[in-house]
């Protein structure tokens, strides 16, 4: 269905977020980005920024990744699902002082027990039962 939305309206922004999220659910990350990047050329929408943070991340893109994180920082104060993306990226370069700090930040914004508080409450453990 979201083809054919796409032929009738191919500057679709929903069309093109929803698109590029199931191509970055399923690993194609090469059709993911641009379909995610051309949707947010249309319109900010956060669901569509985030996946494209996650894409670009994984696709080993980190300076890309991080300025998507920033941008939904400074334009979604309130929305803080960007902290374990930022955490994540942080691993990544290999600064597990700073993941634990935006992993931490993220927790205190969760329900607290919540699966994902006790999920992210464990990350966390781990994290800094590593640090020297």
């Amino acid at each position: 269905i979201i083809d054919q939305v796409l032929e009738f309206n191919p500057n679709s922004p929903t069309a093109l977020a929803k698109k590029g999220s199931f191509c970055a659910q399923s690993g194609d990350l090469s059709n993911a980005i641009p379909l995610l990047t051309r949707s947010l050329s249309l319109t900010n929408d956060y669901g569509a920024r985030l996946t494209r943070g996650v894409a670009l991340m994984q696709n080993g893109r980190l300076d890309e990744a991080e300025a998507d994180f920033q941008e939904l920082l400074s334009t979604f104060p309130t929305n803080h699902q960007t902290f374990p993306g930022l955490g994540e990226l942080a691993l990544r370069r290999k600064d597990t002082n700073a993941a634990i700090q935006y992993f931490e930040q993220f927790l205190t914004n969760l329900p607290p027990n919540s699966l994902e508080a006790r999920a992210t409450a464990a990350r966390l453990r781990s994290l800094q039962s590593s640090q020297p």
